[in-house]
């Protein structure tokens, strides 16, 4: 009797039923997707739409399923790989007809119909403890590991280094408008993880990695506020410039008021701050069964990686804000005034000290099957769940009172002069990856996949820090394996958005108009269009330890020889 047609219908079957259920689970309404996790972790992951649970890649089964550390055949192996990333983002902040502007006559947003653009990547290296600024286009290495088994064991072993998270852009330039949503800002995780995968059953393994993190964050961004009572102080500051009764002008509210003001579309201060976590654990347990040739499943589980941020900020003043401060203490009408309300009077160039805040990488799920309907062929599915609904807010927690903070108090602002909180309220992110696989050829694998992201972000807390748009990911690349056991991965991946629109008002954190929405809204009153492709590209590097060993005794060798 012939199996092979029935593996096949069966196959078939199977299939029809994973995308029905996707049909279901996806259809409008429903899902929010991941947004920048794990793009750049595996060449072989990266060409198959990151739906490797069910067909691990490799070392970096680590990261995508420890139990696939089972299926490594080679007694040691060793990988290396470098990813290579370009940014196309640019942001357009375009004139609201029906807003009316914050102050009367010809005071119009000098950002009205500019835009901007990524300038570069930018990306924190530990130890040295400090960030690059790199081309919008670059290459860098990006993980690798080394495994090993014993002949004849059911127990393998591995360690690898990765980067599961990782983002970092600048927006440069005194004429980039970005610069007041944050100039320069970056947030990467790097974990070193020991792994281990048991063999329970020919068709069964378990496996658990565990992660010894370092992580860090940080910005620099000009700051200005564009609401209607601060306005209000420019306007007041103007026609009481020249207002004064002697004796009690000066014993009650001298002029000008509010030392001039504070214009709303002029920068009031700049902050620098950066952090880092230098032990953010976190763990992996996955679990594969493959009951049959021609067909595989695989599910794991990631823990939420805890990380409380601890670093150094400057935070810097106009002229205009630290004229604003002095006012309050320059009568003593306004020193009682600022004392019952807590307010600044002693004006200064700059604040620094320390910060801390908490930026939790979410736990997640990750689950698929992995079908051949003929031996050449691999098909496979994924389903990706993460709890970013975990993320709520993100709060800056200084070290001491913050003038800025002290002043927005008297203008609505509530959680006090020590915290700067923005709301997020994020949402959990549900996305799927479906990937091909054909080998024509003993020593050639052809890929492709496709990868759906939406956004996590909900477009009432949208801003230029959080302004991941929904993505297509389309991707290619090839695997070539030569005799000696030494393979090679390359993949290139595009991440495609459409053209995202927050007009006025949409977004608290972007262009809210509502002077109760003080902290903090940078474009208030003009509309916003944005554009962000990424392009990656990825190489991976395998072999078994043997084969280094053989290179580096003949390197040695030919050195020898030569002096």
């Amino acid at each position: 009797m012939n199996r092979r047609p029935a593996k096949f219908l069966l196959s078939m079957a199977i299939l029809g039923g994973w995308i029905l259920g996707l049909a279901l689970i996806f259809k409008p309404g429903i899902l929010q997707a991941s947004m920048h996790e794990q793009l750049v972790i595996d060449a072989r992951a990266m060409a198959l739409g990151n739906a490797v649970t069910a067909d691990p890649p490799g070392i970096m089964s680590i990261h995508y399923n420890p139990a696939g550390l089972s299926n490594i055949k080679e007694d040691s192996l060793i990988s290396m790989s470098i990813s290579g990333i370009g940014i196309d983002m640019e942001s357009r902040f375009k004139t609201n007809s029906e807003w009316e502007n914050f102050l009367p006559g010809d005071y119009l947003d000098p950002l009205a119909d500019t835009s901007g653009e990524v300038t570069g990547i930018v990306a924190y290296i530990p130890g040295y403890g400090d960030t690059v600024t790199l081309p919008s286009s670059v290459a860098m290495p990006t993980g690798g590991g080394i495994s090993l088994r014993s002949p004849g064991s059911k127990w393998t072993f591995a360690f690898g280094i990765y980067s599961p998270l990782v983002g970092g852009f600048a927006r440069e330039g005194e004429d980039n408008p970005l610069r007041y949503g944050v100039s320069e800002v970056y947030w990467q995780h790097m974990t070193l993880s020991p792994s281990i995968s048991f063999q329970a059953t020919p068709t069964m393994s378990f496996g658990l990695s565990v992660g010894f993190g370092s992580s860090a964050m940080g910005m620099y961004t000009d700051t200005r506020l564009p609401n209607q009572l601060v306005a209000l102080t420019h306007i007041l500051g103007e026609i009481t410039e020249e207002l004064g009764i002697p004796v009690i002008t000066d014993l009650t509210l001298p002029p000008p008021w509010f030392g001039g003001g504070i214009h709303p579309h002029e920068s009031i201060a700049t902050l620098d701050l950066s952090g880092e976590d230098n032990f953010a654990p976190s763990y992996n347990l996955g679990f594969l069964w493959d009951p049959y040739s021609w067909f595989s499943f695989g599910i794991v589980y990631h823990s939420e990686v805890k990380q409380e941020i601890n670093g150094t900020y400057n935070m810097s003043y106009s002229d205009s804000f630290q004229n604003t401060v002095g006012w309050f203490g320059s009568s003593l009408l306004l020193d009682v005034t600022s004392l019952i309300l807590e307010l600044p009077t002693n004006p200064v160039a700059a604040q620094t000290g320390t910060f801390t805040t908490e930026m939790n990488i979410p736990q997640m799920i990750q689950g698929g099957i992995s079908i051949k309907p003929v031996s050449f062929v691999n098909i496979l599915f994924d389903l990706n769940w993460a709890q970013w609904s975990a993320r709520t807010e993100d709060r800056l927690m200084f070290d001491q009172d913050i003038q800025a903070l002290q002043i927005a108090r008297i203008l609505g602002y509530q959680e006090g002069a020590r915290d700067f909180v923005l709301k997020r309220n994020l949402e959990d992110s549900l996305n799927f990856g479906i990937g091909l696989e054909i080998t024509p050829m003993d020593w050639l694998t052809l890929r492709m996949g496709y990868e759906k992201r939406f956004s996590s972000v909900p477009a009432e807390h949208f801003d230029t820090i959080w302004n991941f748009p929904d993505w297509d990911v389309y991707s290619a690349g090839i695997g070539i394996g030569f005799k000696n056991g030494l393979t090679i991965d390359l993949s290139a991946s595009y991440l495609k958005s459409d053209v995202l629109k927050i007009n006025v008002n949409e977004s608290e954190h972007m262009n809210n108009t509502e002077f109760t929405h003080l902290i903090y809204s940078p474009y208030a009153g003009l509309d916003y269009e944005q554009n962000f492709d990424i392009y990656l590209v990825g190489l991976k590097i395998s072999a078994p330890t043997s084969l280094l060993n053989e290179a580096v005794g003949a390197m040695f060798n030919w050195m020898g020889n030569l002096f």
